[in-house]
């Protein structure tokens, strides 16, 4: 990848807050993105998406794209931007798009009620989803996304697909249960009160998992080439590269 920082085109007016530098660029990162921000490179040589990512969330993301001013491709930080929770960038290029991480937000009921949001982008029209880990501030959306239309593959590690179906199967079986307790005993406005999502909603999105082995480069949404590279913080865990033309059918 070349360590080189690139010019950035936003398309917000906020005002905007100065950080450190990570580690793994050799120019200061002077921006921390904010939620449903929208950055487009418009720089001809390739641009590591992860200078951004790696100030925001601990998902180090590094997506090289090979974009031009007349082909631009973009990046939107859907969530873990201004929190910790909910990640999920968007990447647009070459005429696909690329979610990499599909998570739940979790924590203060403001934060929480952002999974109850219609998503801001067309599920349908997504092609793939990339997954860094298990956790559900990385993975947790996934049963939604599946309810409102996605069918593509969802990439992830062996150990990742291992744990999914546990973690997704529980987080929709404790809300079930919450639920039903709620419905039974009269202690909600909602007439009747629903899981965020439902055990069929997590069995849809299970059979749409696609393994692939550290050091693999395969192919995604028919633009991408990305690899999994060896990491910790919970088994399965993978840094992600990848690269791809604007030329890319």
């Amino acid at each position: 990848m070349r360590q080189r920082a690139s010019r950035w085109r936003v398309d917000r007016r906020a005002s905007r807050r100065s950080v450190p530098s990570p580690s793994c660029i050799g120019r200061p990162l002077r921006t921390i993105p904010r939620h449903r921000e929208v950055i487009t490179p418009f720089d001809s040589t390739h641009i590591a998406f992860g200078v951004v990512t790696a100030a925001v969330d601990h998902g180090p993301w590094v997506v090289e794209v090979n974009s031009s001013p007349s082909n631009a491709s973009t990046l939107t930080f859907l969530g873990g931007a201004g929190t910790v929770t909910g990640s999920k960038y968007l990447v647009r290029t070459a005429g696909r798009q690329l979610l990499l991480d599909c998570g739940l937000f979790q924590g203060l009921k403001p934060l929480r009620l952002r999974n109850w949001d219609r998503p801001p982008f067309d599920p349908r029209a997504v092609d793939a989803v990339l997954l860094t880990h298990a956790h559900l501030d990385h993975s947790g959306y996934l049963p939604i996304l599946v309810r409102n239309g996605f069918r593509g593959p969802i990439h992830c590690t062996p150990a990742t697909a291992s744990l999914l179906p546990i973690v997704l199967r529980d987080a929709a079986h404790i809300q079930e249960e919450d639920t039903r307790r709620a419905n039974q005993h009269g202690y909600t406005k909602h007439h009747p009160a629903l899981p965020l999502f439902s055990a069929a909603d997590v069995e849809e999105a299970l059979p749409l998992l696609q393994v692939h082995d550290y050091g693999e480069r395969y192919t995604a949404a028919d633009a991408f080439r990305p690899q999994f590279g060896r990491a910790g913080h919970i088994l399965g865990f993978a840094t992600r590269s990848s690269s791809t033309s604007p030329t890319s059918s």
